[in-house]
């Protein structure tokens, strides 16, 4: 599609013709790792185990048939591909942006130096996780943070080496209700049928690269103020509104993924951890960090870490750098 309209607007607006070649060569090398494997395998799951596991592949999802869906698509890509075209920065570069999607699917993005969040509205309890689903950070290591949710009963096989999700897992918290229970935001579903109403007020820009995501959940209002203002670094900012008790703020880091086992160290309100000559360190206003179950999706298992909210409220400051 890329390459497709690079060519249209080629000689009405160039500049716009050039994002497009851009966005079609990012598109083209974000699959790599996933079709060109370290173990010379072609598959279709940008995951690394074992091909014979089926690891992450829906019923549905054979190999047969989304090789030679990616396949025509590199073909009719190369077959329109004009290279004359110069490129230029495409929008997920430039940043600075959010929209939300309230129809078939519920979700909501905030792009800005280069740091990429996307969060599950109303998730589908077959596939996704309510919450912040997927962070995407310049240089992060594929993975090492969720790039999805982790979804209670996936519709998707899981290797024989990995138990089943014992809940619905996604970065958000968790708490005790005024009964007793524990309750937690990723678990809300389009299956569960007792939503908070979705609207595109869930999102609002409150200054340039800080966006404010609300959920309303029963008695209960979470929300997330993001500031994406510094390249490599994320400030989540979480309130807990209501009734409630003990809450915490999980986030799932990367245990292994078919081929990396990242070194993951608790520290007293977060963690480190490194993949890749990259370095991750998590930091908090919270209270001492913990493991708690393992989770799995589509991209390998991950390490639950597990910080207490001070009161009602907690901040986390996600930061990358090399070693």
């Amino acid at each position: 599609l890329c390459e497709i309209y690079a060519i249209r607007y080629k000689e009405n607006n160039p500049k716009l013709a050039g994002v497009f070649k851009r966005q079609a060569h990012l598109s083209a090398l974000a699959v790599k790792d996933g079709l060109l494997r370290n173990d010379g395998k072609i598959f279709h799951i940008k995951n690394t185990f074992p091909i014979e596991s089926l690891h992450g592949c829906d019923e549905y999802g054979l190999f047969s048939s989304y090789l030679l869906l990616a396949g025509s698509f590199f073909a009719l890509a190369a077959l329109y591909s004009d290279d004359s075209i110069k490129e230029s920065l495409t929008v997920s570069e430039i940043g600075g942006f959010s929209f939300s999607l309230t129809n078939s699917f519920y979700k909501a993005f905030c792009n800005n130096q280069k740091n990429y969040l996307e969060f599950d509205l109303q998730s589908d309890a077959r596939y996704d996780s309510c919450g912040l689903a997927r962070i995407l950070m310049k240089d992060l290591p594929y993975g090492l943070l969720p790039v999805m949710g982790f979804a209670k009963n996936g519709s998707y096989k899981i290797s024989p080496q990995f138990k089943a999700n014992s809940y619905a897992t996604s970065i958000a918290p968790e708490w005790i209700d005024k009964n007793g229970n524990t309750v937690r935001l990723a678990d809300y579903s389009v299956q569960s049928n007792s939503l908070y109403k979705l609207s595109n007020q869930m999102v609002k820009e409150i200054a340039n690269g800080i966006w404010e995501i609300t959920y309303n959940a029963f008695d209960t209002t979470i929300i997330y103020t993001v500031d994406l203002n510094t390249e490599n670094k994320i400030i989540l900012n979480v309130n807990i509104l209501g009734d409630v008790k003990e809450a915490a703020f999980i986030i799932p880091i990367l245990k292994f993924d078919g081929s990396n086992t990242p070194i993951t160290t608790l520290s007293n309100n977060g963690f480190t951890s490194i993949m890749s000559d990259r370095i991750l360190i998590c930091t908090s206003d919270g209270k001492a960090a913990s493991l708690d179950d393992t989770c799995v999706n589509r991209t390998g298992i991950y390490d639950r870490v597990k910080i207490p909210f001070n009161s009602s409220k907690i901040t986390v400051v996600l930061e990358t750098s090399n070693i």
